[in-house]
């Protein structure tokens, strides 16, 4: 024979107010989680400050990543350019070498 099943009406902490319910005194206080002693103004300011800075991180963290991709890409172009520069320096010094051992002028005095 199967265990007999029992119908249980949910407990009432569970339980949706109903409409009709006394909501309560009409305060600041009585919006807030856990009473405090503190006035619910600067709770409330402290939490909204803890929630701006929380919800910002994000956008903070990718923004520092973007500059710090921009300032690598930076870098490595100006490396890119001061090599660029010093191979036509050395190619110049490679080609006036050359032409001098060939006897070539190069119209530098000397």
């Amino acid at each position: 024979m199967p265990p007999e099943v029992t119908h249980t009406d949910p407990p009432e902490a569970d339980a949706v107010p109903h409409a009709d319910a006394d909501p309560g005194p009409e305060t600041d206080e009585a919006a807030m989680a856990i009473p405090t002693p503190l006035n619910g103004q600067i709770t409330d300011a402290v939490t909204q400050a803890d929630v701006i800075t929380l919800g910002s991180a994000p956008a903070q963290a990718m923004a520092s990543l973007y500059q710090a991709n921009a300032h690598a890409l930076s870098l490595a172009l100006a490396n890119a350019t001061a090599g660029q520069q010093s191979a036509a320096t050395l190619s110049q010094a490679v080609l006036a070498a050359c032409l001098k051992s060939l006897g070539v002028p190069t119209g530098a005095t000397t």
